[in-house]
């Protein structure tokens, strides 16, 4: 039901942003709205799967750096941000798991990450069965840090509340522990154990 005017309403906007001789103001604004859209419909999907048992589908090889470095473009070509991504794991480590929901886990890690490092450096490192994700932004709060994971709760990180809650529900349907803290160098540590789905270096 959501998705019928929302696709029209996006339909317009690109209409709308592709006219020649469009003024710079308001072909921002048709972008703006193109990318409230898609907020609104990635929103709307997230919902849908919380309230849905999550369940791991078919697995296959996932090769982490590629994998990863595929999350990272799409996000930061819409999220106009300067952070890097330094990806400190080896090129051949690969892994057998749902590419949809490991997708899924590393878009709101690194989008998280994205929202409070904006102009830092955030790190991906495997540190044995482990990947861990973390930035240089102000990190967890100690009455926040407890919290992260519960469904909208916002706290002083985060907009919707859920994109924490969305990579707990996915780790756990793929039988992956997801744990938060603050590295300590500072910033926003998420430390995902991947088990037995990390093959073997």
């Amino acid at each position: 039901e959501l998705r019928t005017p929302l696709t029209a309403i996006r339909t317009d906007a690109e209409l709308l942003a592709a006219l020649p001789d469009l003024p710079e103001s308001v072909g921002r604004r048709a972008n703006r709205v193109m990318e409230s859209v898609d907020r609104i419909n990635r929103l709307s999907s997230s919902l849908l799967l919380m309230a849905r048992e999550a369940k791991s589908g078919e697995h296959e090889e996932i090769r982490l750096a590629p994998a990863i470095r595929a999350v990272w473009a799409s996000l930061t070509g819409v999220m106009a941000k300067t952070s890097v991504l330094r990806i400190d794991l080896p090129e051949q480590a690969t892994m057998d798991a749902d590419i949809t929901l490991f997708d899924l886990v590393i878009r709101n890690v690194l989008e998280n990450a994205l929202r409070y490092c904006p102009a830092g450096e955030i790190v991906c490192r495997l540190e044995g069965s482990s990947l861990q994700v973390f930035d240089q932004g102000p990190g967890f709060s100690d009455e926040d840090i407890q919290y992260v994971f519960d469904r909208f709760y916002t706290g002083q990180r985060g907009l919707s509340g859920l994109g924490l809650a969305l990579v707990k529900h996915a780790c756990s349907a793929c039988g992956w522990q997801v744990s938060a803290a603050n590295a300590p160098a500072g910033g926003a540590l998420i430390t995902i154990d991947l088990g037995h789905s990390l093959r073997p270096l």
